[in-house]
This record gives C-alpha cells, sequence and structure tokens, in this order.
C-alpha cells in the first residue's frame, strides 16, 4: 500500500507540474500580458481625452491663424501685379521696335519686400531696371511712353552705351521705381 501510495503521490506531483506548466504558467503570463495591454490603452485613452478636450482651441487657434495669413498675404505685393508690369514694360518695347534683352527687379528688393510686413495705407514700390536695344528715337518714345504711365514713380538711372563700329546696336539700361498694384492700361 506504501507502493501504491507513492505511486499515487508521484502521478501526483507529475500532473500537478504538468498543469502549472501547461495551463497555469500561460494563463499567468497571458493575464500579465493583459494588464499590460489594459495599461497601455488607458494611457492611450488619458491622452485622447486630453487631445480631445483641446481641440476646441486648436481649432479656434487655427482659424485665427488662417484669418492671420489670409490678410498678411493681401497686404503683400502679388507675383500677379509683378507679371503684368514686366508684360507691360514688354509689349511698349515691342510696340517700339525694342528689343527687351533683361528685366529684373533685384533680388535683394524682393527679399525685403517679402520679409516685411507692409501697411495697407501705404503703397509698395519697385526698383526695375532693363535693358534694351535700339535706337535713340524709339528709346526716347519708350521712354516717354513709360513715364506717362500709372505706375511709374521715377527715373534712377539711365545708360546709353553706343558699339564705335556698329553705331546701329545701342544698348539702353534704364532703372526706375514702378507702384506696384496700380497698373493702368494706355488709352
Amino acid at each position: 500500500m506504501k507502493k501504491r501510495i507513492q505511486i499515487l503521490a508521484t502521478v501526483f506531483a507529475a500532473m500537478s507540474v504538468s498543469w502549472f506548466f501547461a495551463g497555469f504558467l500561460p494563463h499567468v503570463e497571458r493575464h500579465k500580458q493583459l494588464l499590460q495591454e489594459t495599461r497601455e490603452t488607458g494611457k492611450r485613452l488619458a491622452d485622447y481625452q486630453r487631445t480631445f478636450s483641446e481641440l476646441p482651441a486648436y481649432l479656434n487657434e487655427s482659424r485665427k491663424l488662417q484669418q492671420l495669413r489670409g490678410e498678411l498675404n493681401s497686404k503683400l505685393y502679388s507675383k500677379e501685379d509683378v507679371l503684368r508690369l514686366f508684360g507691360q514694360l514688354k509689349s511698349e518695347a515691342e510696340s517700339r521696335n525694342l528689343v527687351l534683352a533683361e528685366i529684373s527687379p533685384p533680388v535683394e528688393e524682393l527679399l525685403y519686400l517679402n520679409s516685411i510686413i507692409p501697411d495697407s495705407s501705404t503703397a509698395q514700390f519697385l526698383t526695375v531696371r532693363l535693358t534694351l536695344t535700339g535706337d535713340y528715337q524709339a528709346f526716347g518714345r519708350f521712354v516717354r511712353a513709360v513715364e506717362q504711365a500709372g505706375f511709374f514713380r521715377g527715373i534712377e538711372r539711365c545708360e546709353i552705351f553706343a558699339n564705335r563700329q556698329d553705331r546701329q546696336t545701342v544698348t539702353y539700361n534704364l532703372t526706375f521705381k514702378a507702384l506696384l498694384g496700380a497698373l493702368e492700361e494706355d488709352s
């Protein structure tokens, strides 16, 4: 009978050890994993609740910033104004048989205009430099037309370069101030 009790005790111990490793230990590990996931989900939920509570303030601030951006953009000179000015100068030159070789505002001035927030009540000016070729009379008519245009605000520099060998080719560098946004069509 002692042998039988020993066998039963051994079988019981083996079954207990097997049950511990096969059933209980995985359950404990799964329980730990579920607790960890529950804590992480709780943290995410708290984060979502905090974010959700801050959402109206964020949306309000976003609306204010979009409105401010629109106001600031409306005060900046527009690319369309500059392109329209360049187009008008090109057509004036072509109508007087002048070749417009180069048209450029200084890069520093464009960067400066972009960096400031102008007062909406003040006008914005742009320095324009033209390089033209053609004859003297056509250039004179061109300058007269530019001076009468609505955007013109004063000549800063005018240079004339004539080639001694080829008197037909004359190069003109004209630098003047232009008022942006005030282009008027010639009648």
